[in-house]
């Protein structure tokens, strides 16, 4: 597990990413251009057990990872902190084709722009600070950000077009 602290937070992010150059990426990028505080494990069991312990503003993750899925991830940790948004990423498109509506809160395919892990973290911590932790649910979905291509029919099955 690393630690990469900032010296002045804007957040506490849980980094679960299996890949030591994507890892690397995303710890450097959200620390040094974002200002936020960043704990990486690659064991998702670790990272389960960190994120019922501690208070985070964020929970990134990959998709695949070793032992465990993202998304089985995502469902244990939402059980025990519903209102901790997540952030998924993954560089095979028919795997995010199959999420639920607003499960995750934001899917980003790798590689994704330094520019845009910025963005979207800043808007989901931004969403997280003023949504009460009591408000959300299980039926809860915020709109879904960073979907791979508007082609793929994700947001169409996400945000169907009303009559």
């Amino acid at each position: 597990m690393t630690v990469t602290p900032s010296p002045a937070s804007s957040g506490r992010i849980l980094l679960v990413e299996d890949d030591p150059d994507a890892a690397t990426f995303f710890c450097h990028v959200l620390t040094s251009r974002g200002g936020y505080d960043v704990t990486h494990t690659a064991d998702p069991a670790v990272a389960l057990s960190l994120a019922t312990r501690e208070p985070w503003d964020l929970l990134l993750t990959d998709l695949h990872l070793p032992g465990m899925t993202g998304l089985e991830l995502l469902t244990a940790v939402r059980s025990a902190r519903p209102a901790l948004p997540v952030m998924m990423v993954s560089a095979h498109d028919p795997a995010l084709l199959h999420l639920p509506c607003g499960y995750p809160d934001a899917l980003l395919h790798k590689p994704v722009p330094a520019g845009h892990l910025l963005s979207t973290a800043a808007t989901l911590l931004a969403r997280h600070r003023t949504v009460l932790p009591e408000s959300r649910t299980p039926d809860f979905h915020p709109p879904v950000h960073g979907h791979p291509s508007p082609s793929n029919g994700f947001l169409s099955r996400c945000f169907p077009a009303s009559a």
